[in-house]
């Protein structure tokens, strides 16, 4: 969002385990405004399998640390100020793009 010229934070959750390391480490490096919370599930990851079209399969494991973040006064007080939210698999700033959805509210 900040290469867009506007103003963002990642929001997920995250479990305690290496992934969930990693991702902390990805955004720490790139400087990425960042609130993941640690959940005692572990960190959510897709699989990306190519069928024999060419077109990718995603299967997107449940029970995951992201199925599981709590709504809060700190992440009201985040959405406040924004009239739109971009809601994305927050995999998507080190891993390929997996889905996107713009809500505006």
């Amino acid at each position: 969002m900040a290469q867009l010229g506007l103003d963002g934070i990642v929001v997920s959750a995250i479990g305690n385990d290496e992934l969930g390391d990693e991702i902390v480490a990805c955004f720490e490096d790139r400087g990425l405004p960042h609130m993941l919370e640690n959940s005692s599930c572990p960190t959510g990851t897709v699989q990306i399998s190519i069928n024999e079209r060419g077109v990718p399969q995603y299967t997107i494991e449940e029970g995951v640390a992201w199925d599981n973040i709590r709504y809060n006064e700190t992440l009201k007080a985040l959405a406040i100020p924004y009239r739109e939210i971009l809601l994305s698999s927050f995999l998507t700033i080190c891993l390929p793009v997996l889905t996107r959805f713009l809500i505006s509210i």
